[in-house]
């Protein structure tokens, strides 16, 4: 277990003192948060803790449109509207049992996955398309098979800090986020006026409440955990 982390910004202390464990199996959350903005420009980022890199293991989706990441095998997988890729090497290679903060952004036709706040050398082309917009609610640690009849690819992972913004942010606005591996606002902080959706996966009573995860952008996009209790938040954070 690590200490618990915070930061002061604007004189207030923050805290980011709790994650979600997924056991790779069953679990996930489904949101009901269905973004009209992912074929023009966007941004998703996490901290996550993968126990391992068996397999790919996909950190989202929203029935057969594509908006997520994750990992295949120690590579990085993305797809963005009509397109995906799942061959982008991470630089360093990522170990298992240690945390990394993971964003993608998309800008204009052109996707590019960040590590620890720094782009990844191959990015992702895709086609601007309102028709690639999500149809279903967002749903993380695992995604939809293509046809939408199940749910597969679950990551075996601890989940923290999961956002997602309405713009693609710039490499130094993604630098700001990963925040030299510190707590960070994201109401209070860089592009806040952007942020449709921020889970923060346990911390405090204001954030949770039984099998809910509450949105704490503006949006109320609330996720509901299936094949999870309250043993799954866990005080180990990045």
């Amino acid at each position: 277990m690590f200490p618990s982390r915070r930061a002061t910004i604007g004189g207030d202390v923050f805290r980011d003192e709790f994650s979600l464990a997924f056991d790779g199996s069953n679990d996930f959350v489904l949101t009901t948060f269905e973004p009209d903005y992912i074929h023009t420009n966007a941004t998703f980022a996490m901290w996550i803790k993968m126990n391992d890199f068996d397999n790919q293991q996909t950190m989202g989706s929203h029935n057969s449109k594509r908006w997520y990441f994750g990992f295949s095998g120690t590579n990085a997988f993305i797809g963005v509207a009509n397109a995906n890729k799942s061959d982008i090497t991470i630089t360093p290679t990522p170990v298992a049992g240690q945390w990394l903060h993971y964003a993608v952004t998309a800008i204009d036709g052109t996707a590019t996955v960040y590590i620890n706040g720094l782009a990844q050398s191959a990015t992702m082309t895709y086609t601007q398309d309102a028709a690639t917009n999500p149809t279903t609610g967002f749903r993380f640690g695992a995604r939809d098979s293509i046809n939408g009849s199940t749910v597969e690819k679950h990551m075996n992972a601890n989940i923290s800090e999961v956002v997602q913004y309405d713009k693609g942010l710039s490499a130094s606005e993604i630098r700001t986020l990963y925040n030299g591996r510190e707590p960070y606002n994201h109401k209070e902080g860089v592009c806040s006026s952007n942020l449709k959706a921020w889970w923060r996966m346990g911390d405090g009573l204001e954030n949770h409440t039984g099998a809910t995860i509450f949105d704490m952008s503006n949006n109320t996009n609330n996720g509901t955990m299936t094949n999870m209790d309250a043993t799954d938040f866990e005080g180990d954070t990045p």
